[in-house]
């Protein structure tokens, strides 16, 4: 690609023409630009003196720098005839850039095709000269009227350039603000908890997109890209963005869920090659989807139109002569104009909205720490087909491991027991629900409705079905399990219920109890230490708490059973405690009848 030359109209500062008044002097101002963007590299500039300027106290005149004549006629859409003396043409011109007006898309239209006009005809920059660039430091240059552009590589960087109009006309010290403009894009995750349904009676919000969360195993996954383009996509003659995601191996994109609003106008998206829909609507976007070595998979979608362009080609006497059609792909994208009604106005295209909507499966291939890593690739040069991409952006989605050991009341390894794990499914109709109306209500395996009250909400115990188990014998059929773990949990509300009862043991009853997580709103990397706590606290009062390791998104706890009491047995000791007692009450009987009899004597 040719080196990145983003020109972004940032700023105009209108030219106050007054009628000409020829002077004596050219003065000299010290021209300095400012680079109020976060770059922290250096930018270079350089500028065309368009028309020069004489000053005489307070009386100022423009002439023509006579190798822009015919570059400004063309832009202004002046002709001359052969009778034309350079006065007429000095008077046309300078009028006409005045007629212009303060309207700054004008201006910037304008200063836009002023640019086209002077590349195509391959002419010089008079500051700092021919071939050279300055860092925008203050420079000692003549008054006149300049087209400053900003000509720093920034190739693949998240910056875009400026180009800029400026009148120096009577100032002594002229400081230029380059401010380039580049979209404002962000992701995020919406973090749902499904054990409730009113999540603020828990401390939790009812929405929340931030950059991490946590889910289920098996739950869909709600992303949103947000962007808001630059203030100047209606100069480009064409403007490309290539949305560019990545998913871990253990997220899978859900392209039924895709989709895509410009300014809340809902656009038709589909896979790459479709020109229609099943409703026979054109497509607005096309997406793909590429499987990556790692297992990943990669997500690009972008416009589907095609674009046309010029090829600089110094082969040739005219150096914009190769029309080029580049068709639409994920490199490159489409032109974004094209999707744009034709009576959009310019104002609306420019910081339009665009809102990216789509969900991924969690699915069986997921860890502690799942990632989508997002950037957006966009135009950036109207010149030359530039692109910068954005810094990527990282969300992260997480789950969760519970660890139960049964055990004796000597903290032993106990074999012979089995568990199930329920989670609470709040589904609260939208009608009002009694007790009576639940009772008709089920889940959707049949589960029945019941009334949580640490959720406060009718819903159902949904089995977990993600359990494996230690210390099985494949060679006979006893199990010898003693560690259960059930994987790829979310927060919220579960019960846990012992299905098997080692031989010579009592049972436990239902233990339920409540995951809580606590993970950082903002990730800057998938290196960052996300998960900030985890706990499980069983909702009965005084019952078991479960600590949790952030590290490896992990819950373990011990779960004994205590041994039953043995009941009396015929010829055993049970049978000599009842001979002892009752010959115990037959002797207090004999005592007891001896004291009265002598009482009443």
């Amino acid at each position: 690609m040719k080196k990145m030359l983003t020109l972004v109209l940032a700023l105009v500062m209108i030219l106050s023409l007054a009628a000409p008044v020829f002077a004596a002097d050219t003065p000299v101002t010290e021209l300095s630009i400012k680079d109020v963007s976060t770059y922290t590299g250096t930018r270079q500039y350089v500028a065309y003196r368009v028309l020069n300027a004489s000053v005489d106290g307070l009386n100022f005149a423009y002439s023509l720098n006579d190798k822009y004549t015919d570059v400004l006629a063309s832009v202004l859409n002046l002709t001359f005839d052969a009778a034309a003396t350079q006065t007429d043409k000095q008077n046309a011109i300078v009028g006409a850039i005045k007629a212009i007006g303060s309207d700054v898309d004008k201006i910037r239209a304008f200063a836009d095709a002023l640019y086209k006009e002077i590349q195509a005809e391959g002419l010089t920059p008079e500051v700092p000269g021919a071939g050279e660039t300055w860092d925008g430091s203050a420079l000692k240059v003549a008054q006149g009227y300049y087209l400053i552009v900003d000509v720093t590589d920034l190739e693949d960087e998240s910056y875009s350039n400026s180009l800029v109009m400026v009148d120096t006309v009577g100032d002594v010290k002229v400081e230029v603000e380059n401010k380039p403009d580049i979209p404002d894009t962000d992701k995020k995750v919406d973090d749902e908890n499904d054990s409730l349904i009113n999540p603020s009676n828990l401390s939790e919000d009812e929405i929340s997109l931030q950059d991490s969360a946590d889910y289920d195993i098996g739950d869909e996954v709600p992303y949103t890209i947000g962007i808001d383009l630059p203030n100047n996509v209606s100069q480009y003659k064409y403007y490309s963005i290539v949305l560019q995601d990545t998913a871990s191996i253990g997220l899978t994109y859900l392209p039924d869920t895709f989709k895509l609003t410009i300014n809340e106008v809902e656009k038709v998206i589909a896979p790459k090659g479709t020109v229609t829909t099943a409703e026979g609507k054109n497509v607005d976007f096309w997406y793909e989807i590429e499987a990556l070595q790692d297992g990943s998979n990669a997500l690009y979608v972008y416009p589907r139109y095609e674009y046309e362009t010029y090829e600089l080609n110094t082969a040739t006497a005219d150096v914009l002569d190769d029309l080029v059609v580049n068709q639409a792909d994920k490199t490159n994208g489409g032109d974004l104009k094209k999707v744009f009604a034709n009576d959009t106005t310019l104002g609306s295209i420019n910081n339009a909205e665009i809102v990216f909507t789509y969900k991924c499966l969690l699915n069986e291939n997921a860890v502690t720490k799942n990632y989508n890593e997002y950037s957006l690739k966009y135009s950036n040069n109207p010149y030359d087909d530039g692109f910068g991409e954005t810094i990527p952006d990282v969300t992260i989605v997480l789950t969760y491991n519970a660890i139960f050991n049964k055990v004796d009341t000597d903290k032993n390894p106990l074999e012979g027991a089995d568990f199930t794990l329920f989670k609470f499914i709040a589904k609260q109709p939208k009608d009002a629900l009694t007790e009576e109306t639940a009772k008709t209500l089920t889940g959707p395996n049949g589960e029945a409705y019941v009334y949580n009250e640490t959720a406060n909400a009718w819903g159902y115990f949904e089995e977990v079905t993600r359990k494996t188990k230690s210390g099985d014998d494949p060679a006979t059929t006893e199990d010898e399990s003693t560690t259960f773990t059930f994987s790829g949990l979310d927060d919220g509300i579960y019960r846990l219920e012992e299905t098997t009862v080692p031989a010579g043991f009592n049972g436990i009853d239902p233990i339920e109890f409540r995951i809580e997580a606590g993970h950082v709103t903002i990730v800057n990397n998938s290196n960052d230490n996300v998960l900030t706590d985890l706990t499980a606290t069983s909702t009965a009062a005084g019952a078991l708490r479960i600590h949790g390791d952030t590290a490896t998104g992990t819950l373990e706890t011990d779960i004994e059973n205590r041994s039953g009491t043995e009941l009396p047995n015929t010829g055993g000791m049970g049978t000599t405690l009842f001979y002892v007692f009752g010959g115990l009450m037959v002797c207090g009987a004999a005592v007891l009848l001896v004291t009265k009899k002598r009482m009443a004597a």
